[in-house]
């Protein structure tokens, strides 16, 4: 008879109440897979969008819609890390061995949120960096990957540049502001208050109170702006830019779309966007920050595999520090 397993579905886009428990078909890895016993998953902004489809704008979901399903999602099981203990190995698999404890990021794929998942040993699935636990190297995937595309990648950051970074104390926020700081610019971070310490900690030069400070006032120019949650446009920021200053946006809007074909047009300030590049290489370098001390993972909440619905709404508030983690398996 086939095992099963548990995972957390939804099989309608909507609020977090639509993530149910299910049984199915326990996965057996092919030859060159692995099977990992996951104990470690995360909640993170990708998939509440993902969850409930009401974020980012008309493009987003009708080609979101298009890619992940239309009236519900063709997977339904989220999460897009992971951190647990090799259970299966393939004939082929040469690179890791059972009773192994990695990381991986299913990224797109998904499917994190169960108690197992089959891997290609090739994929983005590592062993733990030297000196972390599980737990925290489950929360590093998402947010550094993300940051180190859009940083890296699209904005091209360059020593001594100054960047602002809007939303810098969520996951991609708190990686961003450690990777530029990695990069040799000089960061300003926009957060609230109560999250001065958390990300000044993390190497942040300044620091705006978005309670209490407006960022368009703060009377400096920079190379760049990365609005890491979607919160403000280039046409509200765009004073701020050096002549050929670069945008960029996590979840663009269809303004910024427009904007975005007006300055390929007629040049100057830049607008730069795209979907982050999954591969195993800046996995690799990512853990090899979190090994040297430059990657400090940022845990916020940490709920049971059960309470799933009430990680999601937490995360829907838009008000957590760094990472929210789910406990699958405590046997480790």
């Amino acid at each position: 008879m086939s095992e099963t397993m548990r995972v957390m579905k939804h099989n309608r886009y909507g609020s977090p109440e639509v993530l149910h428990p299910e049984q199915v078909l326990k996965p057996v890895p092919n030859d060159d897979q692995i099977l990992i016993k996951i104990h470690y998953t995360t909640v993170s902004s990708g998939d509440v969008r993902l969850r409930s489809f009401e974020v980012g704008n008309i493009l987003f979901k009708f080609f979101g819609r298009l890619y992940f399903g239309i009236t519900g999602p063709r997977n339904g099981v989220l999460g897009t890390e992971i951190a647990g203990i090799v259970e299966q190995v393939g004939v082929n698999v040469d690179k890791f061995q059972v009773g192994d404890q990695v990381f991986g990021f299913p990224g797109e794929k998904q499917g994190g949120n169960a108690e197992y998942i089959c891997m290609d040993q090739n994929g983005q699935v590592l062993h733990l960096p030297q000196g972390l636990s599980m737990r925290e190297s489950v929360v590093l995937p998402f947010g550094w990957t993300t940051a180190v595309y859009f940083l890296r990648d699209l904005i091209d950051l360059k020593e001594g540049q100054k960047i602002l970074i809007n939303g810098a104390s969520g996951s991609v926020g708190t990686a961003s502001v450690q990777y530029a700081k990695l990069l040799g610019a000089e960061v300003y971070a926009v957060c609230s208050g109560a999250n001065r310490e958390l990300v000044t900690s993390l190497g942040a030069d300044h620091v705006i109170d978005y309670v209490w400070e407006d960022y368009t006032e703060c009377g400096v120019i920079f190379d760049a702006i990365f609005d890491t949650v979607g919160k403000i446009t280039f046409n509200e920021c765009q004073d701020l830019l050096k002549p050929d200053g670069v945008y960029t946006n996590a979840v663009m809007e269809l303004g910024d779309i427009y904007s975005m074909i007006k300055c390929k047009l007629f040049g100057g300030k830049q607008i730069v966007s795209g979907v982050v590049n999954e591969n195993v290489q800046d996995l690799i370098m990512i853990r090899e920050f979190a090994e040297n001390g430059q990657a400090t993972p940022v845990i916020d909440q940490v709920y049971e595999f059960d309470d799933i619905v009430q990680a999601h709404a937490y995360v829907d508030t838009g008000r957590k520090k760094g990472n929210v983690i789910l406990v699958v398996d405590h046997n480790h």
